[in-house]
């Protein structure tokens, strides 16, 4: 009897004892990163953690599978087993006799809801064939979804638009007419060291004096009040180059107004508002611009640029698909633009460029839906052209679809628009410092994102300050830049900036960890 009472005390002791040594806390594990980061559109774990010496028991199993639970749902991780050593499972064997450590890699997609979420590290162990319960380990908190922003950041990159066969002809001549200005006006200034607006303006007169092909005062008539919007954004650019030639004064601010100007009206307005001089330099030369742009384009189209809208928007039937393109390319109006390019696509639908530029136009605006449908129209007719793959990488970047984005990417290699395009790829697929030198001196919203990744908040602040315009998405990078450095009162404001432009950024603001010091 005592011995059968023995026996059951030694088995119970050695129950317990088992029990005893399979027990883990929250100092016997730690995250590589908590919060958790995105990576190309992915949440990666790495979790280390150790047994300590006597923890395993020589006939135990342990399962550890890593748990990501958030508003709505829970996704699993994969499952690391490890066991004792009498185990002769396919798995790491513990010995109970020395200290051992681990680390567990995983990794979850990414959705929104993660942004609050909770890491967890779930058990399931025994030893011999008695289950053990031992509790989970929350491991991490929260996820900084920053690099996310790509999604949106990717839809202000330039796309690639399918010219037609007039603007590049007409744009060469245009670029002599000012560069044969241009000689003039130097050679009458080079002993001049001023670049003062009033010395500029005189010598546009005395050129007109001296040589009657500059006959500026016969085409200033064509400029009055309300007139403004004949002269198209073909003629704005030229005008900018024209002053980028001559060095004139206030010459960088009028080139930001003239990038940046929503409509023709409000680029001579913000112009004008520099002094009475700039609005007579206008006067000066841009009537010339234009009536030797409506020369050229009479020349080479057989129609005039005035002609040419109107036949667009009221008979576009009766114009080929390039004049189409070409009176879309000339007009400011977005709409009037949509609608030309729209008609392009139904009266010419085995030429892929309408519908490559509409969107094209409907990237900007990250309406992904209606850019797919007109790419899929442009691919079908031109599988190879290298416009409509540029766009669809960057419609695929924003879709986080990097493989088909990689893709496109290589038909692509041609157009302009290549370094940038490869440039917000690397971004998204986490790739960072190889982003970088592919944007090189590119300011765009994507730049400034890959530099806050690496953790460079003033050149990213540089960025977005130099921009034309800073946009809601602009707003927010500046103010993750304040958040990381604490500077709050800053970071705040730059928010209520940001959510002034798009009212939809105050929910992902409250959701968003880089703010968590920042009372909503």
């Amino acid at each position: 009897m005592w011995q059968s009472i023995a026996c059951l005390l030694l088995a119970l002791t050695l129950l317990s004892s088992c029990g005893k040594t399979l027990q883990f806390t929250e100092s016997d594990f730690a995250a590589k990163t908590s919060p958790l980061e995105v990576v190309r559109n992915e949440i990666p774990v790495l979790i280390f953690g150790h047994f300590h010496k006597g923890t395993m028991p020589p006939n135990a199993v342990v399962n550890m599978t890593p748990l990501l639970r958030y508003e709505g749902g829970q996704t699993n991780g994969s499952t690391i087993t490890f066991q004792g050593e009498k185990g002769k499972l396919n798995c790491r064997t513990i010995n109970r006799k020395i200290e051992e450590t681990f680390s567990i890699r995983d990794v979850f997609e990414y959705k929104p809801e993660m942004q609050r979420c909770e890491l967890f590290l779930h058990f399931d162990a025994k030893v011999g064939k008695k289950s053990i319960d031992i509790p989970e380990i929350k491991i991490a908190e929260g996820t900084i979804a920053t690099s996310t922003l790509i999604q949106k950041t990717v839809c202000t990159a330039n796309t690639a638009m399918a010219q037609d066969k007039f603007r590049k002809a007409i744009s060469d001549r245009q670029l002599q007419l000012v560069k044969k200005l241009h000689h003039e006006i130097y050679t009458r200034r080079s002993s001049l060291r001023t670049t003062s607006i009033n010395d500029f303006i005189l010598t546009l007169r005395h050129i007109e004096e001296e040589l009657p092909i500059y006959n500026f005062s016969q085409y200033e008539g064509l400029y009055t009040a309300g007139s403004v919007s004949r002269f198209s954004p073909a003629d704005w650019d030229t005008f900018k180059k024209f002053i980028e030639m001559c060095n004139v004064e206030n010459g960088d601010e009028m080139k930001q107004v003239i990038e940046t100007a929503r409509t023709a009206e409000e680029c001579e307005e913000q112009i004008a508002a520099f002094g009475d001089d700039y609005a007579n330099l206008i006067s000066i030369v841009l009537p010339y611009i234009r009536q030797n742009r409506q020369n050229d384009s009479r020349l080479l189209i057989g129609k005039n640029d005035a002609e040419i809208m109107r036949l667009s928007i009221n008979h576009p039937e009766n114009l080929s698909a390039d004049e189409l393109l070409y009176a879309a390319a000339i007009t400011r109006n977005l709409q009037v633009k949509k609608n030309i390019y729209a008609a392009a696509v139904h009266l010419f639908p085995d030429d892929y460029r309408p519908a490559n530029n509409i969107a094209a136009l409907a990237i900007h605006e990250a309406d992904t839906a209606q850019a797919r449908t007109f790419l899929e129209k442009a691919l079908e007719v031109a599988p190879d052209a290298p416009e409509p793959n540029l766009n669809a990488a960057l419609l695929e970047i924003a879709c986080n679809h990097y493989k088909k984005a990689i893709e496109h990417l290589k038909k692509a290699t041609t157009t302009d628009e290549y370094n940038e395009a490869l440039g917000n790829l690397q971004t998204a697929l986490g790739n960072y410092k190889e982003a970088l030198t592919c944007l090189a001196d590119n300011k765009s919203t994507t730049t400034a994102l890959a530099h806050i990744l690496i953790h460079n908040y003033q050149k990213a602040e540089e960025v977005l300050c130099e921009l034309p315009t800073i946009d809601a998405t602009g707003n927010y990078l500046l103010a993750i830049c304040a958040a990381r450095q604490n500077k709050i009162n800053q970071a705040t404001m730059l928010l209520n900036d940001a959510i002034k432009i798009d009212r939809h950024l105050k929910g992902h603001v409250e959701k968003d960890l880089e703010f968590k010091e920042i009372k909503h």
